[in-house]
């Protein structure tokens, strides 16, 4: 193993860890359909940035994928690109959801 192996290694252990954490985050803020409605009525600006980054890291995941056997190269590159942006969207909303501890779950 070299070392780019190993990074793209821990680059795909931590795409997982975002996805997971996307869906366990979501799948809270729908079953509390309520807090979700009421965080987006009260700050719509940054509830839907915070879910755009979250969805560009699973589009970013899903190409990423799709591309790994034609470019390698992209590939590593796109891993990093794809927990940042994950990791970015659940942090916006968790900051959205601590400002406003009457929606907390």
């Amino acid at each position: 193993m070299n070392v780019m192996d190993i990074v793209t290694y821990i680059s795909q252990v931590l795409v997982i860890f975002g996805l997971i954490t996307t869906t366990v985050l979501l799948i809270l803020l729908v079953r509390k359909l309520s807090v979700l409605e009421n965080l987006f009525l009260s700050n719509w600006v940054e509830v839907t940035t915070s879910m755009t980054f979250m969805l560009l890291g699973i589009f970013s995941w899903f190409i990423a994928e799709a591309i790994e056997d034609f470019s390698p190269t992209v590939y590593e590159v796109a891993l990093p690109f794809t927990f940042t942006l994950l990791i970015i969207g659940e942090l916006s909303l968790i900051f959205v959801i601590v400002r406003w501890p009457k929606y907390a779950l």
